[in-house]
């Protein structure tokens, strides 16, 4: 143990290691063998010093410090009622017919996982692979909801789709603001991290501010699964698409109501409408700084 910050309460506390992945599923993943696939990031193979891909006969374990109260609470609230969908779904390919609090339940878990994931303080257990991946936010997200009591703030959002691993190929990319300014002259930022695996691609967003119109959701391709999850469906079911069919930008600054959609005005506001002296100083960076998805073709 080391005190500290909780990076999740943001409390003074003795710290501890957290497992991002849980102990549950990281354990339970491990017993159907070892991963077929090396790592890859952005659809680039991960090399180590001979060249060669880097594979591992683990999933691999990804940690963070934090207080006792915040790990209780995230097991209590988020990781017990997600146990009895993410495991038997895990294991079937993504594939399983589940009802609507259920599935809310499966996007709470997923929120809580990408969200530390791409929190500065998280790091991966094998030293070199934490070298060679940088998954962090530019920007440190707010998560007191996941311990607080909080209701889950209607800015946060999880989508889902059916991912093809068979074909790759953009067909939307979607500039997600890294700052919102409000009327009341305060700002705050957006985070986004997405992932896919055989069967299951998946983003969550934290868009304070700003409405999100994803393609994939308006054609019935997706779903978003916190706040409008279906009243029962199974993810197996809906049309395949490519892994990378959606990709996420970062962009600069927007005004609070901007929305977020596949449009040519959307995707030009959203990376060029506010320069970056128009925000306030703490949130003062360079109007476009690249790409923020992280796609991560994980094999089980």
């Amino acid at each position: 143990m080391t005190s500290g910050t909780c990076p999740i309460c943001l409390t003074n506390a003795e710290l501890t290691r957290e497992h991002v992945w849980p102990n549950w599923f990281l354990q339970r993943m491990d017993e159907q063998g070892v991963p077929p696939l090396g790592w890859s990031l952005n659809g680039q193979p991960l090399l180590d010093r001979r060249k060669n891909q880097i594979k591992g006969d683990k999933r691999q374990r990804i940690m963070m410090p934090v207080c006792d109260h915040c790990n209780g609470e995230m097991n209590r609230r988020i990781e017990v009622p997600a146990q009895r969908v993410v495991e038997p779904l895990a294991l079937n390919n993504w594939r399983g017919r589940y009802k609507r609090e259920e599935w809310r339940a499966f996007g709470l878990w997923w929120a809580k996982v990408l969200l530390l994931i791409g929190h500065e303080e998280s790091f991966l257990e094998n030293a070199r692979l934490n070298k060679l991946v940088n998954l962090n936010f530019e920007t440190k997200p707010d998560l007191r909801w996941l311990t607080d009591g909080s209701p889950v703030p209607a800015h946060v959002s999880v989508f889902v789709y059916n991912a093809d691993f068979t074909r790759s190929g953009t067909e939307h990319e979607l500039v997600l603001p890294a700052h919102v300014l409000f009327d009341d002259k305060t700002s705050a930022d957006c985070h986004v991290l997405s992932m896919a695996t055989p069967g299951l691609g998946i983003a969550v967003a934290s868009h304070p501010g700003v409405v999100i119109e994803h393609p994939l959701v308006g054609t019935g391709r997706a779903w978003e699964v916190l706040h409008d999850p279906p009243r029962r469906g199974d993810v197996g079911r809906l049309k395949p698409v490519q892994r990378d069919v959606v990709r996420f930008l970062r962009g600069g600054g927007v005004p609070e109501g901007h929305v977020v959609n596949a449009s040519e005005f959307s995707w030009l506001t959203g990376m060029f409408d506010y320069q970056a002296d128009q925000l306030p100083a703490p949130s003062r960076v360079q109007v476009f700084k690249g790409h923020l998805n992280r796609l991560l073709p994980w094999r089980w």
